[in-house]
């Protein structure tokens, strides 16, 4: 042993990491929990512009409500009423469709559609 330097004892350093890994953990909880906000955070921010910006795109020139929903699928990224809004949302969408293909059926489109024409005009000429 060297003279002058103090006596170290095991239990000393044992104890001593065992603090430092305690603290790295309580630091390392708190830079999570800190960019779980921060994340958070921009996410509102960012969802609440594109969201405003779609209410102005309402009365002005632009795709408002191609914004809005956009909006809403940023904000239910992090929030659950966004995610249960976009959910009725798109069933919403989904029922308008099945009703609007009730009430006009599905129509042909293509060049299958020339030929039912054809067939159902009974002169077989064009269109």
């Amino acid at each position: 042993m060297l003279t002058g330097m103090p006596e170290v004892s095991d239990r000393k350093y044992s104890s001593s990491s065992a603090a430092n890994h305690a603290l790295a953990n309580a630091v390392g909880n708190a830079i999570g929990y800190t960019y779980r906000r921060a994340k958070k955070i921009v996410i509102l921010v960012i969802g609440l512009t594109v969201g405003l910006l779609g209410l102005i795109m309402l009365v002005t020139p632009g795709p408002g409500i191609v914004m809005l929903v956009t909006a809403l699928a940023i904000l239910a990224t992090e929030f659950v009423w966004a995610r249960v809004w976009l959910k009725r949302l798109k069933q919403g969408a989904a029922d308008g469709v099945r009703k609007t293909r009730g009430i006009f059926g599905r129509r042909k489109v293509g060049p299958a559609a020339a030929d039912h024409a054809r067939e159902s005009d009974g002169k077989g000429g064009r269109l």
